[in-house]
């Protein structure tokens, strides 16, 4: 649950493509191929941006779905946790007493249907995200690529 929740965001540092629309200098760029492939990367940061959006929209609703089911806090030991770096410790004592009571907790959450569908539209909303990301992981070498042509 954990892996579906807390998922890191993609932030591209955008500041130097930036400063050279906004002064002017993008057009000093003279090879056509690389200011277009460059243009597609900013519209790819976009979607990607976007996409974000509404995962953290659909996240606060699986939350709110997820915390009448489930009182996680229980599994966990806080005062040894890494909260910040969303690093949690499994309190393995209540665990252990408790593993009938979390099992039949388990059972009963997959078979509520808010619950499927949630995870359901998490997994759609991770393979477009991951669609996105590798189209731009693409797309940034192929600018890298031609950048290293030209210095050459």
């Amino acid at each position: 649950m954990m892996t579906l929740i807390f998922v890191e965001e993609f932030r591209p540092n955008e500041n130097t493509y930036e400063e050279m629309k906004s002064s002017g200098n993008f057009s000093t760029i003279q090879n056509d191929e690389l200011k277009l492939k460059l243009m597609n990367l900013k519209k790819s940061y976009t979607e990607i941006a976007a996409s974000q959006e509404h995962m953290r929209y659909d996240f606060n609703v699986f939350l709110e779905d997820f915390e009448k089911y489930v009182d996680w806090g229980k599994y966990y030991n806080l005062n040894k946790s890494n909260i910040p770096k969303l690093d949690f410790v499994f309190d393995s004592i209540y665990i252990e007493r408790n593993a009938a009571i979390m099992k039949l907790e388990v059972r009963e959450l997959f078979k509520n249907k808010i619950f499927l569908n949630n995870i359901f539209l998490l997994e759609i909303n991770y393979t477009y995200e991951t669609d996105l990301l590798h189209n731009t992981k693409s797309q940034i070498s192929e600018i890298i690529d031609i950048l290293n042509r030209e210095v050459n």
